[in-house]
């Protein structure tokens, strides 16, 4: 494993900011906690009054150096791809890709990790997709992805196909990973681990897998804590359903906050989205959060009900357990796709001290206590690798778990289940 201080070559001498910079030094100091601002509350949660009583100044004073707040949204995302863009080319260079497979790997990681903390609010405005009053021009830099990037991910993992690889490598889903890896670190849970080398630990899952001396297939196929996770996924139901009415706004609700979060959904969007007048939708419905809050009980309960069974059910090995953890990750991935979407950054949103995403919260900690006791058992018998702490390493498990590996290519179920049970139970790389 390697020191995260490594990561201190990939990024070069690049400035350690938050906030694009040119202009007045106001003007950086706006763009500085706006960026804050969007992390803490979310972009459409925030207001230009907010942003101006953050930097001190009046709000007339604020409209001098930007009109609006999406005005220093785009200025945010479109440093970030800007930047993502020139690492590319930087990527690209001899000494770059003329690294060793693996070595070239973890530096890429490293580097796009590093550039995702230094833009966090830029990485943030990609979660939901642009509130419906949005321009065009904030719509584009949000959605913007750099090919080339990509280009020189895909070279980069295809590599790694010259050394000895496991029978079940997969270049593509890898890739993917990796993209989404890298990037996300930001966004994801508090960690006492800088974003370089946070990646660079799920890189070194991937790559080198977290057990030793994994069970074969069939072995894991009839283990007794994948059984007890499909029975309950067979019980799961995708939340209300129905053709009447309130179904179908309810429905329609659970879709507009995957794609926009909850704070930047109006009723009038999930009115819209129904299909119903708006005196109809409140003669089902009490408010937005009544919604929010039905929908978010159905699918903590569902959730926290086959992850307990994976986690907790007797096993062989911890393999078993994790394989079973990956597979209720697989199913729910793809059953409640727009839930998981919806809860993505809860815990930088306000809505942490609404009582049911707080119960939401509270079953994640103590699944990931319960995995982090697993994983101490596994490092402490030697059947699991010594990564980092176990409670670092099961937050760590989740973040790579959770990527949404179904939206590569539409990749089955099947397919998903199979690269977590190869990448990270085994790891990518066959051990010399």
């Amino acid at each position: 494993m390697r020191s995260k201080n490594r990561s201190d070559r990939a990024t070069g001498n690049m400035e350690s900011t938050e906030a694009p910079s040119g202009g007045s030094a106001r003007t950086d100091e706006i763009r500085r906690a706006a960026s804050a601002l969007f992390l803490a509350k979310g972009y459409a949660a925030t207001t230009m009054s907010d942003i101006a009583q953050a930097v001190g100044i009046l709000p007339g004073s604020l409209y001098h150096h930007f009109d609006a707040k999406e005005s220093i949204a785009v200025e945010l995302a479109q440093a970030f791809n800007d930047e993502l863009a020139a690492l590319a080319v930087r990527m690209r260079a001899p000494d770059r890709a003329g690294l060793p497979p693996e070595e070239r790997v973890r530096d890429l990681i490293a580097a796009v990790a590093e550039a995702g903390r230094r833009h966090a609010a830029a990485v943030q405005l990609r979660v939901y997709d642009a509130p419906t009053v949005a321009s065009d021009r904030l719509r584009t830099a949000m959605n913007h992805h750099p090919a080339a990037l990509h280009r020189v991910w895909r070279s980069a993992v295809n590599g790694l196909a010259g050394l000895p690889v496991n029978p079940g490598f997969d270049p593509g889903m890898l890739t993917w990973a990796f993209e989404a890896l890298s990037v996300n670190t930001s966004t994801g849970e508090p960690s006492d681990l800088e974003a370089a080398h946070l990646a660079e630990l799920a890189c070194d899952t991937l790559l080198h897998g977290v057990v030793v001396d994994c069970p074969d297939d069939a072995t894991l196929d009839a283990s007794v804590p994948l059984a007890a996770a499909k029975a309950e996924i067979a019980n799961w139901t995708p939340g209300v359903d129905g053709t009447d009415t309130r179904s179908q706004i309810v429905a329609a609700a659970r879709r507009e906050f995957a794609r926009r979060g909850y704070d930047a959904t109006t009723i009038r969007d999930i009115a819209a989205a129904s299909g119903v007048r708006m005196g109809t939708l409140y003669r089902r419905i009490d408010s937005k959060e009544s919604i929010f809050t039905e929908i978010v009980e159905s699918y903590a309960g569902q959730l926290d009900a086959a992850l307990r069974a994976a986690l907790t059910s007797p096993a062989g090995s911890e393999a078993e357990t994790i394989d079973a953890v990956a597979y209720v990750t697989a199913h729910a991935n793809r059953r409640f796709h727009d839930e998981f979407r919806m809860m993505a950054v809860t815990w930088k949103r306000h809505q942490e001290n609404h009582l049911p995403t707080q119960k939401y919260l509270s079953q994640t900690a103590d699944r990931l206590a319960v995995l982090a006791a697993v994983l101490e058992r596994g490092q402490r018998t030697g059947g699991v690798r010594q990564i980092c702490p176990p409670k670092d390493l099961a937050g760590l498990l989740r973040v790579i778990v959770w990527v949404p590996y179904q939206a590569h290519q539409r990749a089955s179920l099947r397919r998903v289940h199979s690269f977590l049970r190869e990448h990270v139970l085994r790891g990518a790389l066959t051990p010399p």
